[in-house]
């Protein structure tokens, strides 16, 4: 999965805490694959898939940095 995703701190424009968007290019795990799938084929709504989505994203890649 790709992702373009804004990260940083809000702070004064221009510090290197500022925000800012990048990518994220992640392998989701198998079941949320698969949920993705399932309900691509059962007509999801692009919202529906974007939640599906973003909870696989924060699974492995917020949590990890997290742990």
């Amino acid at each position: 999965m790709e992702s373009r995703t804004r990260f940083g701190f809000t702070t004064t424009p221009g510090t290197s805490d500022d925000g800012r968007m990048r990518w994220i290019t992640q392998h989701l795990p198998p079941a949320y694959a698969a949920c993705l799938f399932d309900a691509q084929a059962a007509s999801a709504t692009d919202t529906q898939l974007q939640a599906v989505a973003a909870e696989g994203l924060q699974e492995v890649h917020f949590n990890a940095l997290a742990g």
